[in-house]
This record gives C-alpha cells, structure tokens and sequence, in this order.
C-alpha cells in the first residue's frame, strides 16, 4: 500500500474564480481559524466570529454577518479583515497592503484599495467556504448599490478546519 502523496493532503490548492467585476483571479480556501490563531481577526469582531464558529460546528442557520454599522470602529474592522483574507488568499495576481506612503506605490502591482469592494465581499465568503452557490451570488448582485443595513445574512455553512 502507498502513502498518500503531500499535494492531496492540502487544502490550499489554488482555483481560478470570476469575481463580480468580470475579472479572473487564482485563489485558495483559508478556514477562519487560520486568521484566528495568525491573529488577524480584531477584538471588535471576536463575539461575531464566535458566533459563526459555533454554526458552523452544526449549531444550525445561515451564518450572520450582524455588523453595527453604528459603531464605527466595527465597520473599519470589518474592512480590514475583508482585506486581509483578500491579501491572504488571492494568489494570482497577488495583491499588497496599501503602502503607509503613496510615493511608494508600483504601477505594475495590484494593492488590495484598487479592488472592489463586492469583488472582496465575492473573495471572502468563496475564500472563508460560506457561499456554496456562487452564481446565485453573481445574480443577486446589482450594479446600484444601496444604503448598508444593519444586519447581511451569508447562505451556507463553513467549512469545518482539519485539526483545529
């Protein structure tokens, strides 16, 4: 009998996605914990994230993403993850922080303020595993965006992290 090989031990293997824009990317899958324990998800967010790994060990329902857009430091928190998980898991092209000074910019690299914000919000749920279906995504997206509400709910669960 042989050993399986390390290439199908991997989760992360890359997939070429269609955001909402039209553009084409290569990105892998990176579980929510992984952002955890790395220390990325900010102290704002911990009862939300909570709440998401909760449902998706089978406590039931769609996942919440119950954001108080009144407490601004929550929302800023909530686009620095969206940010981070964009950065982490697109691996072509690969997309950089914003630089601290602008004169530091390249022309020919892709920094993660220069992408969509419904292209980071496709990125996101495909990337954290809660979008199953992402056609229904793509149709439910409408070029006028309106005014943000209070709550948004994400179809699917998550999937669960190997060994965590």
């Amino acid at each position: 009998m042989e050993t399986t090989a390390p290439s199908q031990w991997k989760k992360n293997v890359s997939e070429v996605l269609e955001v909402p824009s039209g553009n084409k990317c290569r990105a892998h899958k990176k579980p929510l914990q992984a952002f955890l324990k790395a220390g990325m998800i900010p102290n704002s967010l911990m009862p939300i994230v909570q709440s998401w790994m909760k449902k998706a060990q089978g406590k039931g329902g769609p996942i919440e993403v119950d954001i108080n857009v009144e407490d601004t430091q929550q929302v800023i928190d909530m686009l620095q993850l969206l940010d981070n998980v964009v950065i982490e898991c697109l691996d072509e092209p690969k997309v950089l922080p914003v630089p601290d000074d602008e004169s530091d910019r390249d022309t020919k690299l892709l920094y993660v303020d220069e992408v969509s914000f419904e292209d980071k919000n496709f990125i996101y749920a495909w990337a954290l595993g809660g979008v199953e279906d992402l056609k229904s995504f793509l149709d439910q997206q409408s070029p006028d965006v309106g005014s943000v509400s209070g709550s948004a709910s994400v179809d699917g669960t998550a999937e669960p992290a190997v060994g965590a």
